[in-house]
């Protein structure tokens, strides 16, 4: 079996400031202020004529375009086959503006740096170089435990069987709602066909139900051949949108991941990668004051726990790379563009708060009359597949892959070579709210995203690769 070798770079991607900020429309200027840091992270992967680039990096997630180019000069830096590169995002609220936002008003999409996403693009691709040619012997380890408190599901079966979207809950509930959700999440067991997707009626919660919370928190691990560690991918499934004071609501921060980046590195001395999993309808329990760090250090904490409890290294592991492209179906609920255009052009002040839904319909029927092409990336090393979607599924898609996937470890990782965006199951399509109204995607997405990411994770499974 070939000699596994793995390269680690990392880069500062902080913009600057004046530059137009993602993550809420209530925003109204561009940011004032760094909080802490953005980073890029890059881990390559060899092992024999194989070879595999890993990107993590602080950003809402990238478009296809700037995907697609970080990717090529990747491959030209690197020599690794561009579709062996995954890119992706952790999903912070307090990173910059690339692209989109159209339901932002005209005068904070000019905010968007061109210049910036320039300089992102190349540093992306150089940390990919580095990496390569950084490359040691190493021996991987991988395991996976629980921060299981730490999140819950924000979309809530009220009794009367709608849905809520309740972003944060006051302490007292939210552990409730954390712990009901995790509780759900542990019945999808392995090998099974989904499993619950709302708890019984909760009486400290008046009578609302819970969805699945998944705080599975996984680990690569990979060490030198003298016991140093080389780098951590860690995944788990938050949103990024703890929040700090109010005064930094305009200040760059890469949220609680680098808090938990922290973490992680004071405990075991070297660098932690986060990928984000299914967490489109997961949140925080805490929110804004001392919130990353009680979340970052949560989830650091378990995964240098995890570290710490993986007894089987290799350095003759099978890896391998395969992708696919898919075109998703629509959501039939958008309006037409022409329609949409012209309930846009009726509001007094299209440009103004009380139009923001109308401009999101534009931007949802542009989307959908362009084409939803999406491309699903697998790899796999030993016993760890790993599934990237361009978007943000609801965790019962990330259930459903790591339940049904042949490998023993599975992670799924979310805004992965691409943030088109909300992947809703179709259960929350036909119950509505947040997720699927703000989403150009369709009916049989959650479906696609499942079969074609298992199909991926069986070929890699039964062909292996060396």
């Amino acid at each position: 079996m070939p000699t596994l070798t793995a390269g680690f770079a990392q880069v500062d991607i902080t913009p600057p400031i004046g530059v137009g900020m993602s993550g809420y429309g209530s925003r109204t200027k561009p940011a004032d202020g760094i909080n802490d840091p953005l980073i890029a992270q890059a881990l390559v992967l060899s092992s024999g004529e194989q070879a595999a680039a890993i990107v993590c990096m602080d950003n809402i997630g990238l478009n296809w375009d700037m995907v697609c180019a970080a990717r090529e000069r990747a491959e030209v830096a690197s020599g690794i086959p561009e579709g062996n590169i995954v890119i992706a995002g952790s999903h912070t609220h307090w990173g910059p503006m690339t692209s989109g936002g159209k339901y932002m008003p005209e005068y904070l999409r000019a905010t968007i740096s061109e210049e910036y996403n320039e300089t992102l693009v190349a540093a992306l691709a150089r940390i990919v170089a580095e990496a390569n040619s950084s490359r040691v012997e190493v021996v991987a380890g991988i395991g996976s435990g629980f921060s299981d408190l730490v999140t819950f599901n924000r979309r809530v079966g009220a009794p009367d069987l709608s849905t809520l979207w309740i972003a944060a809950m006051p302490p007292e509930r939210a552990i409730i709602a954390s712990r009901e959700g995790n509780r759900l999440a542990r019945e999808w067991r392995r090998g099974e066909h989904r499993g619950p997707r709302l708890s019984a009626p909760i009486a400290e919660l008046d009578g609302n139900r819970v969805g699945p919370a998944d705080g599975e928190v996984g680990l690569l691990r990979l060490e030198t051949l003298d016991g140093m560690p080389l780098a951590g991918l860690v995944n788990f499934a938050c949103h990024a949108v703890c929040g700090g004071d109010e005064e930094t609501f305009y200040s760059w921060s890469a949220d609680w991941p680098g808090q938990a980046r922290a973490a992680f590195s004071s405990l075991l001395g070297g660098p932690m990668m986060f990928a984000a999993g299914c967490s489109g309808d997961q949140v925080p329990r805490w929110r804004q004051g001392n919130s990353r760090e009680r979340v970052g250090k949560s989830v650091g904490a378990e995964a240098a726990h995890v570290w710490w409890g993986i007894d089987e290294n290799s350095g003759d592991l099978p890896l391998g790379v395969t992708r696919r492209s898919i075109e998703l179906p629509p959501n039939t609920r958008v309006p037409s563009l022409a329609q949409a255009q012209a309930n846009l052009a009726a509001k007094p002040d299209p440009e103004g708060s009380d139009a923001q839904w109308e401009r999101a319909c534009v931007m949802l029927a542009e989307e959908i009359e362009a084409g939803l092409a999406a491309e699903v990336w697998a790899m796999r090393l030993g016993d760890l597949g790993i599934i990237g979607l361009p978007g943000e599924p609801l965790t019962e898609i990330g259930l459903q892959i790591k339940q049904r996937s042949p490998f023993a470890h599975t992670m799924v990782v979310s805004l992965a070579n691409g943030a088109m965006a909300y992947f809703p199951t179709d259960d929350a399509i036909h119950a509505g709210g947040y997720e699927a109204e703000w989403s150009p995607v369709g009916l049989g997405t959650e479906r696609m995203l499942v079969e074609t990411g298992l199909d991926l994770l069986r070929d890699l499974y039964g062909r292996g690769e060396g």
